[in-house]
Parts: structure tokens; sequence; C-alpha cells
């Protein structure tokens, strides 16, 4: 008689054993573990020639950087990676500044921009790689490689009292980049 209660126990306790295991088993498929996981950077590569140049997410990380430089866009074209601490008002006016510039350029063809954000000193890697020594800025990059860097002279670093990067001499700058 006393082996029944027992048996009932063990059969319970191997359906609850099945039943969390099934969970488990579903939870891991949903999160694909073995899949590689990696930043993507928007928008996506087209090859449309009617586009307009091309404004990407702001990278937080140096390897979103490194993967942004890997695109083919990056290897034929310029990239104008605007340095800011967004939340500042020069470096938010800079970053506008340029991603309405590089929308509306002329020569689009493997035109892009990106805003680099430093607060935090999560990118001082590509700060020190690049020779950031003034925030805002930005570094004009021909092929992958350093090519220019704007800074505004009446903006040296952001706490300055001017609030507005002169946009028409940022415009003169990304046009005489780009004939270069």
């Amino acid at each position: 008689m006393t082996t029944e209660p027992v048996q009932n126990r063990n059969k319970l306790l191997g359906v609850g054993i099945f039943a969390v295991a099934t969970i488990a088993v579903v939870l891991y498929a949903r999160a694909k573990p073995g899949k590689a996981t990696m930043a993507q950077v928007y928008p996506i590569e087209t090859s449309t020639t009617t586009s307009k140049g091309r404004v990407f997410q702001t990278i937080n990380t140096p390897e979103e950087f490194d993967l942004l430089l890997s695109t083919p866009s990056a290897s034929r074209g310029t990239l104008f990676a605007t340095f800011v601490r967004l939340g500042e008002s020069p470096s938010n006016s800079m970053a506008t500044h340029m991603w309405e510039i590089v929308r509306n350029i002329d020569k689009p063809e493997y035109t892009s921009t990106v805003c680099v954000e430093l607060a935090g000193g999560r990118n001082d890697q590509l700060v020190n790689k690049y020779m950031v020594n003034t925030v805002p800025s930005v570094v004009a990059l021909k092929k992958t490689l350093p090519f220019d860097t704007y800074v505004d002279p009446d903006i040296r670093n952001s706490n300055t009292e001017i609030n507005d990067v002169d946009k028409e001499k940022l415009r003169k700058w990304v046009i005489e980049v780009l004939q270069k």
C-alpha cells in the first residue's frame, strides 16, 4: 500500500520535470544563442543612383564604427564622422547641420555621415585614433582614411556661449572635401 503514493509522486515529478525541460528548450530556441549577433547599421546598402547622401544612426561603440567602415560605400566614398556629446547645444547643432547637409548634398554618391557619441567615454578609442581635440568636430574620411577635420572657429568646445554652428561654413567645407 505504501508504494502507490510513491508511484503517484514519481509520476507527478516526472511530468513536472518534462514541462520545465520543454519550456527551457522553447526559450533557448527563441534566444538563438548559436547565431552570431552583429550590430546593424542603417540604412542598409542600396544601389540606387538617385538616392541622396546617407545618414547613419548614432555610433555608441568603436565596434559599430568599425562595422560602418567595412561597408562598400565607406571604402569607395566619403564618410563624415561628427564627434559630439549629444544633449549639449553646440554638439546638437553640429550633428543636425551635418545630417541636413549630407542628406541634401548635390553629389550623393557614396557620401554619408554618422554621429559618434562621446558622452561617458564610450568612444575614447576613436577620439585617440582620429586625434579629436575639440567637441563638436567633424572628421572627413575618404575611403576609410582620415582626410580633413572641421572645427567651427567660434565654438572651441561645448562650454562656449555660442550654441549654433555656422551652417554655411560647414557646408562650404563639406563641398571642398567632396571636390578633392
